[in-house]
């Protein structure tokens, strides 16, 4: 099977509080872990910077998502992934989605798309 992606979580300003409870006080008390220059002190600890981004429509092949999976009658057919028959219509993107080989193949595509 497929090894899964690695998931990172990253220490924000106020984690004990909802979004909409973090005040200035306590992002002045509790800064989180970004800064411009880690040095590994309890409030510094990570720099993240944007990276840019890529559509996965693009990676897929899909141009328009919308007349894709519809059009002037009704539904294409279309449909991205079917997990029992472990492919797509319309699309062979996920097809084999727990295969190692393909699982790279989707990977290498991606890192051409970003890169």
């Amino acid at each position: 099977s497929c090894t899964s992606g690695t998931w990172f979580s990253l220490p924000g300003s106020c984690p004990q509080e909802p979004l909409s409870a973090k005040t200035d006080s306590c992002r002045r008390q509790t800064p989180g872990g970004a800064c411009a220059n880690p040095d590994g002190s309890s409030g510094c600890t990570f720099k993240a910077t944007f990276a840019g981004q890529i559509s996965l429509d693009d990676l897929v092949g899909i141009p328009n998502y919308e007349t894709w999976w519809k059009n002037e009658t009704g539904p294409t057919g279309n449909i991205e992934y079917n997990v029992l028959s472990d492919s797509g219509n319309g699309t062979t993107w996920w097809n084999d989605r727990n295969d190692r080989e393909s699982a790279k193949q989707r990977q290498e595509a991606v890192i051409k798309l970003f890169g």
